[in-house]
């Protein structure tokens, strides 16, 4: 997103205050993610015990599928997710981790 599309979304989100607008414009204010940080959200995502595929994570994380799959192979590497059959699953050790982290 460029500067001057977020100039219009701030403009234009003190007309319009929806949540699509208003999440649009956080998303300019936000600094760049740490990795210890977009593991947290990984790990938070797949805490629910569902099976999640490459292509959902990169849309709830809110990054680039490359970036998923690195940071899920090095969590493979700890025995922390577990993938079979492009799917991809919290482990126990990995729910333990995110408690952890949480702490």
């Amino acid at each position: 997103m460029t500067y001057v599309e977020c100039f219009v979304f701030i403009n234009i989100s003190t007309i319009l205050w929806n949540s699509a607008l208003y999440k649009k414009l956080q998303y300019c204010r936000m600094s760049k993610r740490t990795i210890a940080q977009i593991r947290k959200i990984i790990l938070q995502t797949l805490s629910d015990g569902k099976e999640y595929s490459y292509g959902a994570l990169e849309r709830k994380v809110d990054t680039n599928w490359q970036t998923i799959r690195d940071h899920i192979k090095e969590l493979q590497l700890f025995e922390a997710v577990t993938m079979e059959n492009d799917k991809i699953k919290i482990t126990t050790l990995g729910r333990n981790v995110l408690r952890r982290i949480k702490e």
